[in-house]
């Protein structure tokens, strides 16, 4: 191993096809050993890497569930326990067609009390 290297861990939750026939993702990533951080990726059709980009806090965040929305732009859905409340409260995330940031809501975790 390289000195200094980092390990990095990833999963995938969802994969969805898009318009122009490449596949947009959702899904976790994250330093070995640290809080994970909610992932989207977009892949062109032949299966190159079109995008990507990871959004969290200091604490866990997980990406569960990605749609390609009319404008041409992406929604991820899943968790985060750096926002809201945190206890894994619902975080839904906008992104441009180029995967930016646009919006970021968080809702309570209807599992929650009080």
């Amino acid at each position: 191993a390289l000195l200094g290297a980092k390990s990095y861990a990833a999963g995938f939750h969802d994969i969805r096809a898009t318009q122009d026939g490449g596949w947009v993702i959702a899904g976790w990533i994250g330093p070995a050993h640290s809080p994970a951080e909610m992932l989207a990726m977009k892949l062109t059709a032949a299966g190159d890497i079109d995008w990507q980009g990871s959004f969290g806090g200091p604490f866990e965040e997980d990406g569960a569930a990605a749609i390609e929305t009319l404008d041409g732009g992406y929604a991820l859905a899943g968790f985060t326990a750096s926002f809201g409340a945190g206890a894994k409260d619902i975080c839904v995330i906008r992104l441009t067609p180029a995967g930016a940031l646009g919006a970021c809501r968080v809702y309570k975790n209807p599992g929650r009390v009080a």
